[in-house]
């Protein structure tokens, strides 16, 4: 009896495989994560109802992740200013 898989079922295999494997490395390298304080983005103005609510989340998760999380408030444009400065972060994580 001949066991035959499917191409899907290979390429699936293979995916997990290389997955795995690429990820074995990287644990002794690992560094506690964030580093830096974390910034939340609010494209509106301060005093707006989205800030309040961007407060008690940056609170929450102040008690989640334990670091120290800054609501900056990046209002204009109907949110176009904050979305572009979010766009234009440096991609650090």
């Amino acid at each position: 009896m001949t066991l035959r898989l499917s191409g899907f079922a290979v390429r699936a295999g293979c995916a997990i495989s290389m997955c795995i494997g690429a990820s074995t490395g990287f644990g002794a390298e690992s560094q506690p994560y964030p580093r830096r304080p974390v910034s939340l983005v609010v494209p509106f103005p301060p005093g707006a109802a989205t800030d309040a609510f961007a407060r008690v989340i940056a609170r929450r998760m102040v008690d989640t992740l334990g670091q120290q999380i800054v609501v900056v408030n990046r209002d204009g444009a109907a949110g176009v200013i904050g979305t572009d400065a979010v766009a234009r972060a440096a991609p650090d994580g």
